[in-house]
């Protein structure tokens, strides 16, 4: 017969074994969630309101197919057509999302 001492036992050693599991869990996530926010964080995009996304957005041309097709109807960037600085933001933007889906940070 099992006595009430050995499953106190079974129980505290279970108990012990979930918790480090969980806490094993809980240091790759947090680990996740620092990559995360020191992407984010690195990126200036994330400075500006919602209504200068928009205002940058708006100067950024967006009826083309490739790049050499962009060039031959607005030229390089340095030309001067579209503005350069909506361009690097979009650029920026798009890197960080592939960042982000390289390191399985983004589904």
């Amino acid at each position: 017969m099992i006595d009430i001492q050995t499953v106190s036992i079974a129980v505290a050693s279970a108990s012990i074994v979930v918790a480090v599991i969980y806490y094993i869990l809980q240091i790759q996530h947090q680990k996740k969630v620092r990559e995360t926010d020191l992407i984010m964080r690195t990126q200036p995009m994330f400075s500006i309101s919602y209504k200068e996304w928009r205002e940058y957005m708006q100067h950024i041309p967006m009826d083309y197919k490739d790049y050499d097709d962009f060039v031959k109807k607005y030229g390089s960037l340095q030309s001067g057509k579209p503005e350069p600085e909506a361009v690097l933001f979009l650029l920026s933007y798009l890197e960080m999302l592939g960042i982000l889906v390289k390191k399985k940070l983004l589904a």
